[in-house]
């Protein structure tokens, strides 16, 4: 399948387990951050899910049957949503499975310069070496402690902000580190209207 899609759902610790274990049996990877967010600093999960935009809508009716909003007293009551949707599109998806494996889809080619956010979900023992390697080429890249997939394993999420033509060099070196660990990886490439640095 194409994955042209990724949903970042925050989602309330309340639903979490039921949600995430809704979508697996639906057929959805999903991996999974820690987080905290909203006015109330309540603590949350946001689910990261690649899917194929007509799958959209499944997935969502998957959240509206798992998330439920909830009245909260702090210091008044407040409701709260049941879960908040960031729909992206996918510039380019590629996993890299066991027995060496390759899903590499591009929506489209992207023009050279414009600037790009890879979201690498790799092995947490590996991930090491690919981090030192991307420094020492000079990236900044920021790591997410994860889990994931229907084994909810351990894995470290990578965000990486690179310029378009440099995208299938960092592939090449996330499939390299597979190949050489044994591992796989998910990578997602979403476009950058914007960067600030404040």
């Amino acid at each position: 399948m194409e994955i042209d899609t990724l949903v970042l759902a925050i989602v309330q610790r309340d639903d979490a387990d039921t949600t995430i274990h809704a979508l697996t049996r639906a057929g959805f990877a999903v991996t999974v951050l820690a987080s905290v967010g909203g006015f109330l600093g309540a603590h949350n999960v946001t689910l990261l899910i690649g899917l194929n935009a007509r799958e959209l809508e499944r997935a969502r009716t998957v959240l509206l049957d798992t998330c439920h909003r909830r009245a909260i007293h702090a210091p008044i009551e407040t409701r709260i949503s049941g879960a908040t949707l960031f729909v992206c599109p996918v510039a380019r998806y590629v996993h890299l499975g066991a027995a060496r494996s390759v899903v590499d889809y591009v929506r489209a080619p992207s023009e050279p310069g414009k600037l790009q956010m890879l979201l690498a979900i790799v092995a947490r023992e590996p991930s090491n070496q690919l981090v030192e390697m991307l420094t020492d080429w000079s990236y900044h890249v920021t790591i997410l402690g994860t889990t994931g997939g229907y084994s909810q394993r351990a894995n470290t999420t990578l965000l990486i902000a690179i310029r378009a033509e440099r995208v299938d060099a960092i592939v090449e070196q996330v499939r390299r580190n597979c190949e050489t660990n044994q591992s796989m990886a998910t990578i997602f490439v979403l476009d950058v209207a914007r960067l600030e640095h404040l």
